[in-house]
């Protein structure tokens, strides 16, 4: 008999826990974080319990069931529905016989038949006068935001600094005479009067006092707002309930994508998300918000999605925003349920000091998030390699004696780098370096032999799939181990990392190990 599951969960870095040994024929049960959509121990496995015909006649046992998601199945469904393996690679995958027809199974419907379903409704573009006058009312705010400081904190709260109120033309309505925002004439804004509720036409329109955020076309700043949404002091939703309010005869359904041709994308719900978000990983991904759970995306976002190699959907950490996965999931293969590490959304896990930059690139697939370490390691060996051409900017490393190489082999190799490395080394280990900063976690050397990483458990359980990146990445590169093993400090993390004298067997084996003395 085989019982694949825990094994194929501890492949995707879950450890899950035994919490019942069972009754019956259901056998031992074990809780996990769900593989799609996230939770602390809602994923549920049985993994003795028989599943369906089809498992049964290959001698496949195993059944799992998500709580949030309210899905479950034996080994075959979770193939299908978690791993989305086509019919024919997951029944390969188990050994079992195919056939055109499994008894207690129905056909699902095809993936590109679903992708293909959505088409994003076309949207009324704004007038010119409005464009006009929506261009001129958030360069206004934006300066007046420039000299608010009590505003200009809020947003730095919320992890945008004022670099990023430049970036995005943020800016800051206050009220006028006492009110909480400003009346204006409808005619000045292009729009017709509109119908009062008491049936008398209202020539004017109101526009609430806040955070004022502007979304742009394709053309981006170069051309006009499409749609002004204001963000309302919590007092004023206190007491209206409104957080968000349009200006009236914008698009509506533009969705704000940030980022050009990204080959991944975060989706988030808020505005002020999305800019968090690419402000702290604009060169990883592009960010895009739907404003609600329920929110989909226009034709230029549907057409940048389409052509993404991964879509993070980071829809709020909440009932809704579960609901909404679903529709994500049905309609973009790529797509995979990414939550928050604390808190509800970005803004909230920035509050409580997550590192959004590290969340996202545990996210990604391998070879994106490889790419990017590769080519910060070589800004860094590019910068390294400038630096140690200058005396007073790093002393010269003091290296271990080597054999004198051959000619053919000194053509073939590299000139050495800093610290007596290889380029491709360096490059290796600068990689390693990026992602291992701002993880709590240490290398630590036994003078006895051998070594453990060492962390806060409860850093571990609230970032495994952070740590079993790191840690699968030094597992997979050898260059990484013999670099650990010469390392002059017993005690390694990634403010020692580079080392200008590497410990040496012969010269160092009677010497004790030291810290941080050895190393830039």
């Amino acid at each position: 008999m085989k019982a694949p599951l825990l094994e194929r969960l501890a492949a995707r870095g879950l450890q899950p826990r035994k919490v019942s040994t069972g009754r019956g024929d259901r056998g031992e049960e074990y809780a996990s974080p769900c593989p799609v959509c996230g939770g602390r121990d809602r994923f549920r496995i049985w993994p003795e319990q028989p599943g369906g015909p089809a498992c049964a006649k290959a001698g496949v046992v195993g059944t799992w069931f998500c709580r949030q998601e309210q899905k479950g199945g034996d080994v075959l469904e979770y193939l299908l529905t978690v791993e989305r393996l086509e019919w024919a690679e997951a029944c390969k995958e188990l050994g079992i016989e195919r056939t055109t027809f499994v008894p207690g199974r129905l056909p699902a419907m095809p993936k590109a038949i679903r992708k293909a379903s959505f088409q994003p409704k076309p949207s009324a573009l704004p007038g010119d006068i409005w464009s006009a006058r929506a261009g001129k009312f958030v360069a206004d705010a934006h300066a007046a935001l420039l000299r608010t400081p009590r505003a200009l904190a809020y947003l730095a709260e919320r992890g945008l600094p004022e670099a990023a109120v430049r970036r995005y033309r943020l800016g800051y309505l206050a009220g006028e005479q006492g009110r909480q925002g400003v009346f204006r004439a409808r005619s000045a804004w292009g729009l017709q009067p509109k119908e009062g509720k008491d049936g008398k036409p209202r020539t004017s329109m109101f526009i609430p006092r806040g955070i004022i955020i502007p979304a742009y076309g394709p053309a981006g700043q170069d051309g006009a707002p499409l749609r002004i949404r204001i963000r309302r002091p919590d007092a004023d939703v206190e007491q209206w309930g409104d957080k968000y309010m349009l200006v009236e005869g914008g698009c509506g359904r533009t969705t704000m994508l940030l980022g050009e041709a990204p080959r991944a994308v975060v989706v988030v719900e808020a505005e002020l998300d999305t800019m968090l978000v690419h402000h702290a990983a604009g060169d990883l991904v592009g960010a895009l918000a739907v404003l609600t759970n329920r929110g989909r995306p226009d034709a230029t976002a549907h057409a940048a999605l389409q052509s993404a190699a991964s879509i993070l959907v980071a829809l709020d950490y909440d009932g809704p925003g579960a609901d909404g996965w679903a529709w994500w999931r049905e309609t973009y293969p790529q797509a995979k349920r990414w939550p928050v590490p604390a808190g509800k959304d970005p803004g909230d896990a920035f509050k409580q000091g997550e590192d959004l930059r590290a969340w996202i690139l545990a996210g990604l697939p391998p070879v994106l998030a490889m790419e990017h370490a590769k080519a910060r390691g070589a800004a860094q060996l590019s910068s390294v390699e400038q630096s140690s051409t200058s005396a007073s900017a790093l002393a010269p490393c003091a290296t271990a004696s080597a054999p004198i190489p051959t000619p053919a082999a000194a053509a073939a190799s590299a000139p050495a780098s800093s610290c007596g490395l290889q380029p491709d080394v360096l490059q290796e280990v600068l990689a390693f370096r990026s992602l291992w900063e701002g993880m709590p976690v240490k290398y630590v050397r036994f003078n006895s032999g051998g070594y453990e990483w060492q962390y806060p458990a409860p850093w571990g359980k609230r970032h495994m799939a952070r740590l079993h990146e790191l840690l699968r990445r030094f597992d997979a590169t050898p260059a990484l181990w013999d670099y650990f093993a010469e390392h002059p400090a017993r005690i390694i993390t990634p403010d020692n990392l580079l080392c200008r004298a590497r410990r040496s067997n012969a010269n160092n084996a009677n010497r004790p190990h030291q810290n941080d003395a050895a190393c830039c």
